[in-house]
């Protein structure tokens, strides 16, 4: 009786192991590879591997095998992985472009955003009144800005407006 309990156990156990494992896995692939290295972390090529080698020794080992020397190993990575690396992660930038768009909670910060679009003419209108307009080849900004972004958030806008990653 006591030794079917204990093989249930492992085997529970096992199979927790290999779920962690293949989650870290999914997880680790998501972010960008700049994340690591923003996080202080190893980059994203080694903790791939090392979660997909805990993830399929995790896989080999479903009968119970936990205890052995390479279950141990793959319970290691993967708890340092959840315990270390995937909280860097987050909190160094998250996934970056990947990241889905949801609304920040409290305290979160967002940068200010700022859309830049080729256009041959357009004009601002305040209150019925043009208060800006070009009639040539010119760039319209639309920049997104909140009472919490200073006169930093606002020269790093200016700049990147001024300095376009990818002018044409």
């Amino acid at each position: 009786m006591l030794d079917n309990l204990q093989y249930l156990i492992l085997v529970t156990l096992s199979f927790l192991l290999f779920v962690a494992a293949v989650w870290g896995l999914v997880d680790a692939l998501r972010y960008p590879d700049d994340s690591y290295r923003a996080a202080g972390k190893q980059s994203r090529i080694l903790w791939a591997a090392l979660l997909g080698a805990a993830t399929l020794v995790s896989f080999l080992l479903l009968g119970g095998g936990i205890m052995s020397l390479f279950g141990i190993a793959s319970v290691v990575v993967v708890l340092l992985y959840f315990v270390d690396v995937k909280p860097r992660l987050e909190q160094s930038g998250g996934r970056g472009r990947r990241a889905p768009a949801s609304s920040p909670a409290a305290g979160d910060r967002r940068p200010m955003r700022a859309v830049l679009q080729r256009a041959s003419r357009a004009s601002v209108t305040v209150d019925g009144t043009v208060v800006s307009s070009f009639d040539r080849q010119g760039i319209v900004a639309l920049v997104g800005v909140t009472h919490d972004d200073g006169p930093t958030e606002a020269e790093t806008i200016a700049r990147k407006i001024a300095e376009p990653a990818h002018p044409r």
